[in-house]
């Protein structure tokens, strides 16, 4: 009776669209097989890195032609411009230069004033340049101070889960049962030099 049995692509059949007498093929994944030896796997990095810094080196190469021609044609143009274009031409360029420089300046402004902000409140001043991107010294600030009500909280509520006590185990021996046994004995030696402290 199996001889009889035909095999259906059951995927054919529920495929939208799908046109009599067409057959699909699944694609089939390479399947992944583990380097056999140790050469066999610094080959494979080998030729990745390799792959690598010929994508990067082929990058670079495109930036620098592209900024090279962006260069060559600015000139032709600058070429084709009669004197007083020219000349406005320098003053726009110079002025968009002057604005760029205070604009990193106000930045690095921002960015010291946001650092002598963290300073005063104990925070760590690696953050002064994340803050600074809020644009202005009242929004920076701003944030810094939402960091610094939140660190304390957080602080608070560390210190109250830590001063927190805990009932003595039912030995009587003032040990609770969760310590492990290196906290038991430096519990223990510490006892004892209150008790030693105490008789001198």
């Amino acid at each position: 009776m199996s001889k009889y049995l035909l095999k259906l692509n059951i995927q054919y059949f529920s495929e939208e669209g799908a046109t009599e007498g067409a057959v699909e093929s699944a694609p089939t994944e390479p399947e992944f097989k583990a380097p056999s030896s140790q050469s066999e796997l610094d080959s494979i990095v080998n030729k990745a890195v390799q792959t690598a810094l010929n994508n990067q080196k082929s990058k670079s190469e495109d930036d620098f032609q592209k900024r090279v021609e962006a260069e060559i044609k600015k000139r032709e143009d600058y070429a084709k411009l009669s004197e007083t274009q020219k000349r406005d031409r320098d003053f726009e360029e110079r002025q968009n230069k002057f604005n760029e420089e205070v604009a990193a300046f106000k930045q690095s402004q921002l960015i010291m004033e946001v650092k002598e902000d963290l300073l005063s409140k104990n925070l760590p001043v690696e953050l002064a340049e994340t803050f600074a991107k809020h644009g202005s010294a009242e929004e920076a600030l701003k944030a810094v101070t939402v960091l610094e009500r939140a660190f304390q909280d957080a602080v608070a509520n560390a210190v109250k889960a830590s001063a927190r006590q805990t009932t003595p185990g039912a030995s009587g021996t003032g040990f609770d049962k969760k310590m492990n046994i290196g906290q038991r004995l430096a519990k223990g030696v510490n006892h004892k030099k209150t008790i030693l402290e105490g008789e001198q």
